[in-house]
């Protein structure tokens, strides 16, 4: 007994070993307590949020800019109020006339995007207001996501919150919520990495698919090709090469991937339709053969290998927003800030780990490092319909550098030792690279942010150094390692957010942007005509800041969506394919030219066209006023300085030829009136349709060429037009009465979503007047129902039935046992 005392005794510490052992508590340890992690988290997250977007958050600013950021005015804050307006009025958006001349807008956004039914609530008067908020319960996602994320690869609480930090806080994440869209694709794209962890560290699948609904789209696409790198990465880092094992991890992976998809089917179909008929990928305006076409190991331009170095540093080396000078945008150039101690800790994991695993990877980072130096890898991955990183290498390349580099971090946490030879080196060349005389950035580089970042290097070496040489200070290091992290992230952030030219408060509450007097006049035109009529503006509700990008004035073609009214221009990327030929045909923008094909400013200031589609008014201010043909238009009201016109020989939506000219005779014709004058005296019929429609008359190009008078022109084909008795965006009825055989040509884009019944018997709508819908009709009375469903509509609800039946059966016998169990718990 007295023994075993004794040797109990001598095991308790000394007085002089409590004294060795440090006093105070790590990061780690605070955090080993659920609750309170979860609340620090939210706290660190949302005070640096707030610090972050504050200026917008207080309502000084809107979350709205007039610098090179001007998609957010001109074509997402239009979007916003279309869709809100129109959840309430018609329902979900099958096809809109808002949209240049009409296009489909089903889009899987409204059913899984949450964040707009955040916007959507707030109704069209507040909706700006709540853009700020929205933008930041973003970044506060993907902070939390990310750090719940790296729990399951197996990394230290400390290292975590470290990592979830320089997510939130990413180049792109942050400038990327700038544009909306790019913000949720990095939380998207998380949920997706989420999910994959979940399959491969603990065999939990049920997130897998669910996460593929967040990713219809090309961006599905950019995701599945990063899956495939990341997860072979992955394979082999953590269980070595295993072939066998591997296929069948794939093949799991594959088939949840592949209910995935079915479970996106509703909104598949139209998504394949919109991008495959886009101009940009199956036009003539699309980049693919100028890309593919060159050299495979050609060089990019110097400034584009500047950026790039740069840009590992921060967004705003090379300037901020429209003060931009590096290569291409400052959107679209790299945006690769995932925290500056990630690049002081990418060569230190290399000297803890062991032969195997350095292999791995150097492999990984050289394939991103390759498809940088060598353009056409880069080509290749975005399939050659692009020259830029954003959707995709933004994202991939800086969270795979953080990857990394917070694996450095938790072996270092774990008990690996700092190689401060190497630590010392990094710094010297990060510095070197940083304060390197390039000279395609002479006078560009923002020295004020160069030397803050040189000093934000320095201190966290100075760290990491004292964290190998003073052991016993560990936990204290492990706070100032956070709040240097906080502060940096804050700092880099802010300059992004801050140096912008965004909307004040106080100006978008007076008459500006889409509250001007411009719908006062949509309104006045809207209480005296309820037809179908399409109207058009000699000026635009926003005009892009003068201080900026040059001095260029630049307008939003996209005021009939904010304002609801049926237009004809449009701002999209993915305009509607035979509008965009229509206007290349008929000489108003070049075939080619991949701008004007995203930039429609529609018809104005060509009246005939204009009243060829049924533009029955026009809206002008004072110094826009002479643009007007008064030939055409008469002056029928004004409101606060809008003149309201009304076209005099504005044609129906519906009107009928009996003379046709062959396509190839109609891109004979000299010039523009000469084509404008022929959809006026008769239909353009693809050469290949003509022989289906033998019941019309050809008209020669001498006929053509002919003095006529407009006026009878429009009476002639007036006289045989659409009498409608309905209309809306996705459907519409009428009658008509033909004295002969005639084609009736629809001014509604050609798009196989829309269908016709005529005297309630299905029938074909053709492709016609370039770009058009068309129907063949006999002689006599007829009943005409157009309607609109998205391509591919009912097949894919039935798919997706199928595949919400096919994904809970799985469910419940994976979790079946374990869902009774919880519940006869509860009961």
């Amino acid at each position: 007994m007295r023994s075993k005392r004794s040797k109990k005794i001598g095991k308790r510490k000394t007085p002089q070993t409590r004294l060795k052992k440090p006093l105070g508590i790590s990061v780690e340890q605070f955090l080993k307590s659920p609750n309170k992690r979860r609340k620090f988290l939210l706290a660190v997250l949302l005070s640096l949020i707030v610090l972050t977007f504050w200026r917008y958050l207080s309502f000084e600013y809107l979350y709205l800019f007039r610098d090179i950021g001007t998609d957010s005015v001109t074509i997402f804050y239009p979007n916003f109020l279309f869709s809100s307006y129109h959840l309430r009025t018609e329902g979900i958006p099958l096809w809109s006339f808002c949209k240049g001349l009409g296009q489909g807008v089903y889009s899987s956004e409204i059913f899984v995007n949450p964040f707009k039914w955040i916007l959507y609530a707030l109704g069209n008067d507040k909706l700006a207001y709540g853009i700020a908020y929205v933008e930041a319960l973003k970044i506060l996602v993907i902070g939390v996501l990310y750090f719940v994320y790296a729990r399951i690869v197996g990394f230290t609480r400390f290292t975590c919150l470290i990592g979830c930090l320089f997510m939130a806080f990413s180049g792109y994440a942050i400038l990327g919520s700038a544009w909306y869209g790019h913000s949720k694709f990095v939380l998207d794209g998380l949920v997706v990495l989420l999910a994959f962890e979940l399959l491969f560290k603990k065999n939990k699948w049920w997130l897998f698919p669910l996460s593929i609904l967040l990713l219809i789209g090309t961006r599905l696409y950019f995701v599945s090709v990063f899956l495939l790198i990341y997860s072979l990465f992955r394979f082999i880092d953590s269980k070595g090469w295993r072939p066998k094992a591997l296929v069948e991890f794939y093949l799991k992976m594959g088939i949840l991937g592949f209910i995935g998809i079915v479970l996106t089917a509703p909104f598949l179909g139209s998504t394949i339709y919109k991008f495959l008929y886009s101009p940009r990928v199956a036009g003539d305006v699309s980049y693919v053969d100028k890309l593919s076409n060159r050299s495979i190991f050609s060089l990019e331009a110097p400034l584009h290998y500047v950026t790039v170095v740069m840009r590992f540093f921060s967004n705003n080396l090379l300037g901020g927003g429209s003060d931009y000078h590096g290569w291409k945008n400052y959107l679209e150039a790299p945006e690769f800030y995932c925290g500056l101690l990630t690049l002081l800790l990418i060569p230190q994991l290399f000297t803890l780990l062991n032969q195997r695993r350095k292999i791995v990877y150097a492999c990984f980072l050289a394939f991103w490092a390759w498809i940088i130096l060598f353009p056409y890898f880069r080509y290749a991955f975005y399939l050659f319909v692009g020259d830029y990183y954003k959707n995709a290498l933004s994202l991939f390349i800086p969270f795979s550098l953080l990857f990394v580099g917070m694996m450095g971090l938790n072996l270092i946490h774990r008990g690996g030792k700092v190689h401060v030879k190497v630590l010392f080196a990094t710094l010297a060349i990060l510095l070197l690279l940083l304060h390197f005389p390039y000279d395609v950035a002479k006078g560009i580089i923002n020295t004020k942010l160069q030397l803050v970042i040189t000093l934000l290097l320095i201190t966290h070496t100075a760290i990491l150094y004292l964290w190998q040489s003073r052991k016993s200070y560990r936990y204290r290091l492990q706070w100032i390692l956070l709040l240097t992290v906080c502060f940096e992230v804050v700092y880099l952030s802010s300059v992004t957010m801050n140096d912008r030219i965004a909307f004040s408060v106080k100006e978008f509450n007076k008459r500006t942007l889409y509250n001007d007097y411009t719908k006062d006049a949509i309104d006045y035109i809207k209480s005296i005509d309820d037809g179908f009529y399409r109207i058009d503006k000699t000026y635009s509700c926003f005009t892009k800041n003068e201080a900026s990008a040059n001095n260029i004035v630049i307008g939003s073609p996209n005021d009939s969506k904010a304002l609801n009214y049926y237009g004809t221009s449009s701002y999209d990327s993915h305009n509607h394919r035979y509008y965009v030929r229509f206007l290349q045909e008929s000489e108003l923008i070049e075939k080619g030219d991949e701008i004007a094909s995203r930039w429609i400013v529609g018809l104005v200031a060509h009246p005939l066209l204009e009243s060829l589609v049924g533009v029955k008014y026009l809206l002008t201010k004072p110094e826009s006023d002479d643009f007007v043909d008064r030939f055409v238009f008469e002056e029928i009201h004004e409101i606060e300085g809008i003149k309201i016109y009304q076209n005099k020989y504005s044609l129906p939506m519906g009107v009928a030829y009996d003379r046709f000219v062959p396509f190839s005779e109609f891109q004979k014709l000299e010039n523009k009136t000469q084509k404008e004058l022929t959809f006026l005296q008769a239909v353009v019929l693809e050469d290949e349709d003509i022989a289906k429609f033998s019941a019309l008359k050809q008209k020669s190009l001498e006929d053509i060429n002919q003095a006529y008078e407009v006026n009878l022109l429009i009476d002639e084909l007036r006289s045989s037009s659409l009498q409608m008795s309905y209309h809306n965006n996705n459907r519409i009825e009428g009658a008509v009465n033909l004295l002969q055989p005639k084609m009736m040509f629809f001014s509604i884009p050609y798009d196989i979503g829309w269908s016709a019944k005529v005297n309630g018997q299905t029938a074909n709508l053709e492709l016609v007047n370039t770009g058009f819908m068309g129907l063949m009709l006999p002689s006599g009375n007829h009943t005409i129902e157009l309607s609109y469903i998205p391509p591919y509509f009912y097949e894919g609800w039935i798919v997706f039935f199928f595949g919400v039946i096919l994904y809970l059966y799985l469910v419940w016998r994976t979790y079946g046992r374990k869902i009774k169990h919880h519940f006869n718990g509860i009961n």
